[in-house]
């Protein structure tokens, strides 16, 4: 397999949810005939090779497991914002981390 990121780099993973077999029957048959696919941007948690299993944390936190499709530029948020914050009733929350 051709090694194409290491941990930390932005990469982006493809799922697949429902096969077109599994896809409700009342959606149009155009979207039958496909598969539902998930496709994620995210920082890699380990080192990995295209079409491996790996996960990723996106963003806003979240961690996804699927297969390793393509590294990706990084995103332009991640340089110039860490993070973002607001004040809502004098307490502070944060609406968006990034991860280096």
């Amino acid at each position: 397999m051709e090694r194409i990121g290491k941990q930390g780099d932005w990469v982006q993973v493809h799922k697949v949810i429902l096969t077109a077999a599994e896809r409700a029957p009342q959606v149009p048959a155009d979207t039958k005939r496909v598969p539902l696919e998930l496709r994620v941007k995210g920082f890699l948690t380990r080192d990995a090779e295209l079409g491996e299993t790996v996960t990723i944390r996106t963003a806003t936190g979240r961690e996804i497991t699927a297969s390793c499709w393509k590294s990706t530029r990084s995103p332009a948020i991640h340089s110039v914002l860490p993070s973002l914050s607001c004040s809502q009733s004098g307490r502070n929350c944060a609406l968006l981390r990034c991860w280096n």
